[in-house]
């Protein structure tokens, strides 16, 4: 078999039906709409991070199934709970 290709896939009904309301949904939902309220963090200073310690804030950093960027969960040990 040619690596460059895959076999074509053979989907179920299932796999049609998803798909075919995953595209309704692409086609008749609005296009990413802009942010309408202003940013908590608007006018307050940015605090100088080593390098080291972007890099580990970024990687608590998850994208949700909205695609927006929120915080991932705290560690038990890292929020001061018992």
């Amino acid at each position: 078999m040619n690596n460059d290709q895959a076999p074509p896939r053979d989907y179920s009904a299932v796999d049609r039906l998803i798909g075919a309301f995953d595209q309704l949904i692409r086609t008749a939902a609005p296009a990413m709409q802009p942010a309408t309220r202003p940013s908590p963090a608007e006018g307050q200073p940015e605090l100088p991070l080593m390098p080291s310690e972007r890099r580990h804030s970024a990687g608590l950093m998850r994208v949700n199934h909205t695609g927006e960027v929120c915080p991932g969960p705290i560690p038990r040990s890292v929020s001061g709970c018992p």
